[in-house]
């Protein structure tokens, strides 16, 4: 008969609008966006070997910005839970900007580090 295993998984997501953001370059897709708003996901999962594990995940999402200026199709904008996002080789890289830095220092909530999205404050 097999072991018992059991784990716990916690998850928490908010979305939030994106108030004051300028527009946002994507180093990975290549594309500018004006920023509507940001999801927010945080995950826990504990066992009983491998104990507490913590991640994150911030999208960002609005209409794409034509070449011409104006606001083209919905598109989303992934790995902002970082303070810098690497492009693909050769492409460039783009620090988290900080209107949204300081949307997700305001609505991460209590009992989650700050860590988790390398927040000013939060232990590396």
């Amino acid at each position: 008969m097999p072991e018992e295993y059991f784990y716990r998984k916690t998850s928490f997501e908010v979305m939030f609008p994106a108030a004051g953001a300028s527009d946002l370059y994507d180093p990975i897709t290549r594309r500018t966006m004006a920023p509507r708003s940001v999801l927010l996901e945080l995950f826990r999962k504990e066992t009983p070997d491998e104990g507490e594990r913590e991640w994150a995940h911030v999208a960002v999402y609005g209409p794409r910005r034509l070449k011409s200026g104006e606001l083209g199709h919905e598109i989303s904008s992934f790995h902002w839970q970082q303070t810098r996002v690497e492009g693909s080789p050769n492409r460039d890289s783009v620090d988290r900007p900080e209107w949204l830095t300081d949307g997700l220092a305001a609505h991460l909530p209590d009992g989650w580090s700050r860590s988790l999205l390398n927040l000013p404050g939060g232990a590396a």
